[in-house]
């Protein structure tokens, strides 16, 4: 669904697709998002070994010698395992959108029912776990955030107090927290900070366990550093843009 929200006092409109997470000016030209940008950031050596072991637990749980008795058979049960690790992404991503969406309910004070799917539970309940063990009060969800300095835009996930410290706050229900979200979340912090004109204090990743119902809580330092890595991938990221836009130009 295409949603508008206005930025900076009414001075910047942006339309955005929050299904899809992609953003526009009010002139229709797209915006780079923060996730797109860091996509350049290489992710390889984690995401190789995590495919493999899909397919091999494919073959695990499917395979059986009584049931495969001819090469197309067996060909068919290999192109099967290989492409199991696309529905495995996809039920991550599931499953992370509604533990994401019960959390923005809950911080809006909507009192959401508790999920019945119990990989989104054990998010949800690791949720509920940080706020009881922590001193924090969430002051904003689901916030569209836009730079102006830099040209980019992108959804934060929180605001809190933690203590005494105001800090930007990154829900992840991935497997671990990989360098990469640092980057994310410094670029959230630059555009927040340039819009309300407050200065954060700190920057947390809390990772949701769908497993284990249990959650890890970082405090990052180091902004300025993470933030000029993001910047890196930001402007390589424009740049191959810009040279796809061009060999489509010559090809057409």
């Amino acid at each position: 669904m295409l949603k508008k929200v206005q930025l900076y006092n009414g001075e910047v409109v942006i339309t955005f697709d929050d299904e899809r997470h992609k953003f526009w000016r009010d002139d229709g030209s797209p915006i780079l998002s923060v996730t797109a940008a860091t996509e350049v950031i290489d992710k390889s050596r984690t995401l190789i070994g995590w495919a493999v072991n899909e397919m091999a637990n494919y073959l695990i749980k499917n395979f059986s010698l009584d049931q495969i008795k001819t090469e197309q058979e067996k060909i068919s049960m290999i192109l099967l395992a290989k492409n199991s690790y696309r529905e495995a992404s996809q039920k991550a991503k599931d499953v992370g959108s509604e533990i994401h969406s019960w959390i923005n309910k809950w911080i809006r004070g909507e009192k959401p029912a508790m999920p019945e799917d119990p990989l989104v539970l054990n998010g949800v309940n690791a949720f509920l776990r940080w706020i009881d063990e922590r001193e924090v009060e969430l002051l904003e969800t689901e916030k569209v955030i836009y730079s102006k300095k830099y040209d980019y835009a992108g959804f934060l996930d929180a605001e809190a107090k933690i203590g005494n410290k105001l800090c930007i706050i990154d829900f992840k229900s991935s497997k671990g927290i990989y360098d990469e979200m640092r980057c994310q979340i410094a670029a959230y912090q630059q555009a927040r900070e340039e819009e309300s004109k407050k200065k954060y204090d700190s920057r947390w990743i809390v990772k949701l366990g769908k497993v284990n119902g249990e959650f890890e809580a970082r405090e990052l330092d180091e902004q300025e550093k993470d933030l000029q890595a993001f910047l890196g991938a930001l402007n390589l990221k424009k740049r191959l843009l810009e040279l796809e836009q061009n060999a489509g130009r010559r090809i057409n």
